[in-house]
């Protein structure tokens, strides 16, 4: 995705913008999805946020862990499973600012 459109759109009432429909498109957006807003130099950029629920994916890593045998995650507490899932969250968001 290097290609570099714009569109201008008009702030609302309550300062709200309209996505455009293409962009919505393309980028896979719906109703009740997040967005982040990144401040960079003189501008801004607006950046589609997978959101991923703690709890959902305790289950999932518990669900993983139940049915491995022996593996480094297998001693582990949900407490350590957690320090160890949202520092791989934060490197994941870290690396895509850096994109």
């Amino acid at each position: 995705m290097n290609e570099q459109k714009t569109i201008v759109r008009k702030i609302s009432r309550g300062f709200q913008i309209t996505i455009p429909r293409t962009l919505r498109e393309t980028f896979g957006l719906h109703i009740g999805d997040m967005i982040e807003f990144e401040q960079k130099d003189d501008m801004f950029i607006l950046r589609p946020v997978e959101v991923i629920r703690r709890k959902e994916m305790v289950q999932k890593l518990k669900h993983i862990l139940e049915n491995q045998q022996e593996n480094e995650f297998s001693n582990l507490s949900e407490d350590e499973i957690m320090t160890i899932a949202n520092e791989e969250i934060r490197k994941s968001r870290k690396e895509r600012k850096k994109q």
